[in-house]
């Protein structure tokens, strides 16, 4: 979980970001997103289907409806293609990430310790 936590800590302020930017602010943060930043988003999504973070279970209804880009998301596939299917849920990825991005970051300041 090295490589990922890496990842992460490298995007922290591309993923808060996403997080916190309006709806234009934030498309055109992702249609402009580096491989690197790409990647550490499908990594959050990949962690949370493998249940690794917790999400509120209205959160998790929320992204049920967007379930097929998703696991479209974490195939393997190009990471341009997957940049563009970023785009189109980025509303979808704001919420998920203001709820989970303290806990992931608490839990890697709890891992160097």
């Amino acid at each position: 979980m090295a490589g990922a936590s890496d990842l992460l800590q490298k995007n922290k302020s591309f993923l808060f970001g996403i997080s916190t930017f309006n709806r234009s602010q934030r498309s055109h943060l992702l249609k402009n997103a580096s491989r690197s930043q790409v990647l550490s988003v499908v990594e959050i999504i990949l962690n949370i289907l493998k249940n690794n973070f917790k999400i509120p279970d209205t959160v998790f209804q929320h992204m049920q409806k967007y379930k097929h880009i998703f696991r479209r998301i974490i195939e393997k596939q190009p990471w341009k293609r997957r940049r563009e299917l970023l785009v189109k849920i980025a509303g979808v990825i704001a919420k998920v990430l203001k709820r989970i991005l303290n806990e992931i970051y608490e839990q890697f300041m709890n891992d160097e310790i």
